[in-house]
């Protein structure tokens, strides 16, 4: 026998043979993957898609109309930055993580002021809303106290600080 056509038929039709069919496989399996990539990049696009509109539909079914959640329609206002506090105006300040006084009253139509007196970033957030934004150390505001009722007050960063505003 000869050896040429002795290693052919071991190799069950020679080298060129197998390596046609390995290159075929390959081909194979890289367009498997390839379908089976779009299949899933496809999906992932359509779950966030559906994702995303579901998340502007909740945000548009909830609405932001400043009022508290007591639904009598008060409107929270933002507070606005100021250069100095009048001498015993009523104040909430924040220091040590903590809203000094925890308790304050004041008439309707009134002006709280709010100061952040420690390194530490704190935001006033009013019966949900955050009036204040990101405040520094020695931010000053003033708030509006809008109609009578009592109003919580947290900080969005530390929820251990609470006080609660007492409109007459």
């Amino acid at each position: 026998m000869n050896p040429q056509s002795n290693q052919k038929a071991l190799l069950g039709g020679g080298w060129h043979d197998w390596a046609v069919r390995t290159e075929r496989i390959a081909r194979y399996m890289v367009t498997r993957y390839v379908v089976i990539f779009r299949v899933v990049r496809d999906k992932w696009r359509l779950s966030a898609g559906l994702l995303a509109l579901l998340s502007l539909s909740v945000l548009g079914a909830c609405g932001d109309d400043d009022s508290d959640d007591r639904g009598n329609g008060v409107s929270i206002a933002d507070a606005k930055r100021v250069s100095a506090i009048p001498a015993g105006a009523p104040l909430i300040d924040q220091d040590n993580l903590a809203f000094i006084p925890k308790e304050l009253t004041v008439p309707a139509g009134g002006t709280v002021y709010l100061k952040n007196s420690e390194a530490a970033v704190h935001t006033v957030t009013i019966e949900g809303k955050n009036v204040s934004g990101v405040m520094r150390e020695e931010d000053l505001l003033a708030w509006i106290a809008p109609g009578a009722g009592t109003y919580r007050v947290t900080c969005d960063y530390h929820p251990q600080m609470r006080a609660t505003i007492s409109v007459e």
